[in-house]
């Protein structure tokens, strides 16, 4: 397509330089005749007016005289200067000749068939003042002929241009469709579905670089150890074998290596965990649930120096999916030469105490998914199970840690609703009263609807916080902060109450 384009823009070429011919002899014809202008009785500048206004009447719109006693003659295609000099009439002939630019040369044929109107104009103008009419048809003809070429140069440039850009842009976002249609080896997922799925902000762009390589853009970002970090990856095309291959790959503007890129990719392609976790409970405060004797240090059944530790990376967030709730967290390791499998120890604190849960996988991830308060930490070994039936196991790794809305993480079990009803405070919003009626827990706004109270519409959720709903499409909930502030958050519309409150 792009061919087509290079070949229409050739065309245009040519009949740009045939319009261009075409009016610059047209003009050039009628500026020589009268360069010198006409010879007149006439002698000043009214009877001039008044001869132009009563010959030519019928081609222009009006006349008037100005300070320098020039005639200026309003036509139907331009403005014309008339003057009378020694015995002749002249015009202002310059602004009808034509003086091509070098800059200006390509799109000169745009505005030659205006100034072959205008000078035809003049032409006419001058010959019905000296009253030696001419046939105008030939001129009107050639004007005619040389619009007709310029229209139609117009239109093929037109086309060309469209066909041109087109073109590049559809070449540049192949070299995108490469990358993000192809599937990764041992996956069923393109890596257009999976960057979408695992990053945010993800744009995708292609381009020609400086040295000739075609090149698909990625950019994005995702949570890595708990902070937004920036990712950048161009992949060159290979015209040859119709692939494409990583050229150049950063994070936070840092360059990476292949191994760190590997290890990337396996989170983004991986599935995710299916396996349920098997878990038990314990009350015990965050410093107790994480102190090293926490941790099991269960002798393993055997252990060989060939067989490496994981390393595990920060937690970063990813999209939930599979059944997950709430926000989820993922940690990674590269696969040990040799292992079986991995063993995954994950020791949690939530609002309802803390619980140690441990699972095999062959997955070389661990994701953490939760809608509630929670502190996570996470380790893994790789294990191989020998032909003797036993099983091998390698160091622990060193722990990783993730904490996800710790803020409303409660450590002083005697913070409950029932200690929390009074009244609140907002900053430049309503009041609110938290009461219990001996039937359950209600709210009042302080202006909502007129001072209306939601009085059956609160309930408990299992992370102690209170919903209202009102089964429709209008909802909040309220949570416990501290124990003389609550938040009002999450409305699913807008609503002037939403925000923090001290108790009075």
């Amino acid at each position: 397509m792009i061919l087509v384009g290079l070949l229409i823009l050739i065309i245009v070429a040519v009949l740009s330089h045939i319009v261009l011919i075409k009016g610059t002899n047209f003009l050039g014809i009628i500026e020589n005749k009268y360069r010198e202008g006409i010879a007149t009785e006439l002698s000043s500048a009214e009877e001039l007016k008044n001869k132009i206004t009563e010959t030519s009447s019928n081609i222009i719109k009006g006349a008037t005289i100005n300070p320098s006693e020039q005639v200026e003659v309003i036509g139907n295609i331009g403005t014309h200067l008339f003057y009378l000099e020694k015995g002749y009439v002249k015009c202002e002939l310059i602004k009808y000749g034509f003086r091509i630019s070098r800059i200006g040369r390509f799109l000169a044929w745009l505005k030659i068939v205006p100034k072959m109107k205008m000078a035809n104009e003049i032409n006419s103008i001058f010959e019905n003042i000296s009253g030696n009419k001419t046939n105008e048809t030939e001129n009107e003809k050639k004007i005619k002929s040389v619009s007709n070429i310029s229209m139609l140069t117009n239109l093929l440039a037109l086309i060309s241009i469209v066909l041109i850009i087109f073109s590049v842009v559809s070449l540049k976002k192949g070299y995108v469709d490469v990358v993000k249609n192809s599937v990764p080896e041992g996956y069923n997922v393109t890596y257009g579905e999976a960057f979408a799925d695992f990053f945010t902000d993800a744009t995708w762009e292609g381009f020609n670089a400086d040295d000739g390589r075609k090149v698909a853009e990625f950019k994005g970002t995702f949570l890595m150890d708990g902070e937004n970090a920036t990712v950048l990856m161009q992949y060159t095309m290979d015209d040859v074998n119709d692939t494409f291959e990583l050229s150049y790959f950063t994070i936070n503007g840092e360059i990476q290596d292949m191994e760190t890129y590997a290890l990337l990719m396996e989170s983004v392609f991986e599935k995710k965990p299916k396996t349920d976790l098997e878990t038990s409970s314990e009350e015990a405060s965050s410093e107790e649930i994480f102190s090293d004797e926490t941790m099991s240090e269960e002798t393993p059944p055997e252990y060989v120096t060939s067989l490496s530790t994981p390393i595990l990376s920060g937690f970063y967030s990813v999209n939930v999916s599979n059944g997950l709730d709430g926000q989820c967290y993922r940690t990674h390791w590269g696969g040990i030469e040799n292992a079986t499998g991995y063993e995954i120890e994950s020791t949690q604190l939530t609002n309802d105490g803390s619980y140690t849960e441990t699972k095999e996988t062959t997955d070389l991830f661990y994701e953490v998914a939760t809608s509630m308060p929670l502190i996570a930490k996470v380790r893994v070994r790789a294990y191989i199970d020998n032909e003797n039936g036993k099983r091998i196991y390698s160091e622990w790794s060193e722990p990783k840690e993730v904490e996800i809305n710790t803020e409303y993480l409660e450590e002083n079990n005697d913070l409950n609703w029932d200690n929390m009803l009074g009244e609140y405070s907002g900053d430049g919003m309503n009041s609110i009263y938290l009461e219990n009626n001996g039937n359950g827990f209600y709210i009042t706004i302080g202006t909502y609807r007129g001072g209306e109270d939601l009085e059956g519409k609160l309930f408990l959720e299992e992370n102690n916080t209170l919903c209202y709903s009102d089964g429709d499409t209008h909802s909040f909930s309220l949570r416990i902060l501290d124990s003389n502030t609550v938040e009002i958050f999450d409305a699913s519309w807008s609503c002037s109450f939403c925000g923090v409150y001290t108790k009075y």
